[in-house]
């Protein structure tokens, strides 16, 4: 791995999550549904759903990791599943994970949440490495101004 490591704390994830309700509500976006990303954005989708009363939440299982490691090789996304689909169908929704680096799991994900027919979508990441095409979509929750291996703290050996 050539990319130096940076150990994310639990309180930068917090301090992105503010600065993400804070987006929502300066931008008056509306969110029926959050759509946290399994594995990576279930952390953050978690912090967000006790700090948006009455939202409901569906999870969305896409494995592009060929093991659990930190830095384990990247393939194709596969759909593993959706839960809870009502709360997607004609709805408002967030999409949530931990970051974007290439998109690709993320383009994935899009496509598969539209065939849902949601009524809008918008994207909240902590992170983003990636060009955004459609940018007032996305909602960063904070900035490295040189892009490193993050370790999340989730990810971290205990």
């Amino acid at each position: 791995m050539n990319q130096e490591l940076y150990d994310m704390s639990w309180e930068e994830l917090e301090n992105g999550a503010r600065e993400i309700l804070k987006q929502i509500r300066d931008k008056e976006i509306k969110v029926d549904t959050l759509v946290p990303i399994l594995r990576g954005g279930a952390p953050l989708g978690g912090i967000l759903s006790c700090n948006m009363p009455g939202t409901d939440i569906s999870y969305i299982h896409v494995r592009r990791s060929t093991s659990d490691d930190t830095n384990a090789f990247l393939g194709t996304p596969v759909l593993k599943g959706i839960t809870n689909l009502d709360a997607v169908k004609g709805k408002n929704i967030l999409v949530v994970d931990d970051m974007l680096d290439k998109g690709v799991t993320m383009k994935f994900v899009l496509e598969e949440l539209k065939k849902l027919e949601p009524e809008s979508i918008h994207v909240a990441v902590i992170y983003n490495f990636t060009k955004l095409d459609d940018e007032e979509k996305f909602l960063i929750g904070g900035k490295m101004e040189t892009k490193k291996w993050i370790v999340f703290p989730w990810e971290k050996k205990i």
